[in-house]
């Protein structure tokens, strides 16, 4: 299933760059976790000090614009798809996230390409962390 072979690539992908963001203790779904954990699975990634030292669960997705629950909201509104993705996630995981202490952070993408809102904000603080701890600065001037 080549597929499921991308989603996990972007999973180790997204679990590098927030180790390089920040000092953050990550676990990959499955990977020390208890066994009512890997059933439930409410991450794909686990960050253990996210936001003011509160974990965060990330859990990755991804769907299309052309799923039957969302072509006709998706052909009038641009997002909807996503955001759709966002709230399933929500509903799936964040009882068990508040339950562990965790903060439930879907990262859902379009098949189109276009990131939900909550990943957008996620990649934007990981930037930030990133640049501070490489010394760089926040965001990079650019030509034209």
């Amino acid at each position: 299933m080549p597929f499921l072979g991308t989603i996990r690539s972007v999973t180790l992908s997204l679990n590098h760059v927030i180790v390089q963001a920040s000092v953050l203790r990550l676990k990959l779904h499955g990977s020390g976790l208890g066994q009512d954990l890997r059933r439930t699975r409410p991450a794909d990634i686990l960050a253990s000090n996210w936001l003011c030292g509160k974990p965060a669960a990330f859990d990755l997705t991804v769907t299309s614009p052309l799923n039957a629950f969302v072509i006709l909201e998706a052909g009038v509104t641009a997002g909807s798809a996503v955001t759709a993705a966002e709230l399933r996630k929500h509903s799936a995981n964040e009882d068990k996230c508040s339950e562990l202490g965790w903060a439930c952070i879907p990262l859902a993408v379009e098949s189109y390409g276009a990131w939900g809102t909550e990943a957008q904000e996620a990649f934007s603080r990981l930037a930030s962390r990133l640049a501070t701890r490489r010394n760089e600065p926040g965001s990079m001037p650019t030509d034209g």
